[in-house]
């Protein structure tokens, strides 16, 4: 849930138009005034963090919004005090910037790092990220690379699909599962960045198990009969009143990332459905392309 607990406060995508960077979607909870004012920005190659991902083609993460974000006064004041944003590819181009916008002043334990391919030597090194009480765990995460298939990063990248780790505490899988513990997170999601048939970056997010800030998750693979759900869980009860005779929110959402082979950022309601009583939250619905073909679509609820 998207509420001002949680580490998550809004997410972004923005779009080349000419020679500025301008909002494609967002949805920002509670943060009308940040909302508007990021309606009306624009910003140049280099400028702010989408301009800076769309100069250097890389995601970033950035801990301080004091000194290079351009909206770091009304980010101030919506409780958000760090960001990352991740470079969305067609082909070899760079045709979007999705950004994740973040409190890590929190009470709640969550981690988003970015994971980057190193050709030179091989493995996966760490390209950044924002922790919110979750320090030793990022200072610590910094010192260590992963090799094709080797932990949450490692599999990601070999199986060139997003994976799931139900509990990295316990995880054989997880190579950092002691610090995890310490951090107090449990679930993880890893996501692959595909640029052309490379995979060039991996977005990891791992949530405490108390009040973790990815609500849900589900992966509908493309198959010959259509897209097929394969990986899923969900922190909050069903909707009052959802049928299964009907596709879900997600599928539907799914099937227009599908079609139009771009990211999805919408607001979804709480638990019960009711958004004039309950924070809104948030969706993200992020086509999963190889290169070659569609290997699915990935949503994600915050």
């Amino acid at each position: 849930m998207n509420d001002p607990r949680s580490p998550l406060q809004g997410a972004e995508l923005w779009v080349p138009k000419g020679e500025h960077l301008v909002l494609g979607a967002g949805a920002y909870g509670r943060h009308t005034e940040f909302a508007r004012v990021s309606g009306k920005s624009r910003f140049r190659r280099g400028e702010g963090l989408p301009g800076a991902v769309w100069a250097t083609e890389r995601a970033l993460a950035w801990q301080d919004l004091t000194t290079h974000f351009v909206r770091a006064e009304h980010a101030a004041a919506a409780g958000i005090d760090s960001a990352l944003g991740l470079p969305w590819f067609s082909g070899r181009e760079l045709v979007g910037v999705i950004t994740f916008l973040f409190a890590a002043s929190t009470d709640v334990a969550a981690c988003m790092e970015i994971w980057d391919h190193d050709d030179t030597i091989g493995v996966l090194k760490h390209g950044g990220g924002l922790y919110a009480r979750a320090e030793e765990f990022g200072r610590l995460s910094k010192l260590v690379q992963f090799p094709y298939a080797a932990g949450l990063p490692g599999l990601t990248w070999s199986r060139g699909v997003p994976v799931v780790l139900d509990d990295v505490r316990a995880s054989s899988e997880f190579v950092r599962a002691g610090l995890s513990v310490r951090a107090g997170l449990k679930r993880a999601v890893g996501l692959p960045i595909y640029r052309e048939r490379r995979i060039v970056h991996v977005l990891a997010m791992l949530g405490a198990e108390s009040r973790p800030f990815v609500r849900g998750f589900e992966f509908f693979a493309q198959t010959e009969e259509g897209l097929e759900s394969k990986t899923r869980f969900d922190e909050d009860p069903p909707l009052i009143g959802a049928s299964s005779d009907r596709p879900s929110d997600r599928e539907m959402l799914a099937r227009e990332a599908r079609g139009s082979r771009w990211p999805i950022i919408t607001s979804v309601a709480g638990p019960t459905g009711d958004a004039d009583t309950e924070p809104s939250g948030i969706r993200l619905a992020l086509p999963v392309h190889d290169g070659l073909r569609l290997r699915g679509v990935a949503c994600v609820e915050f």
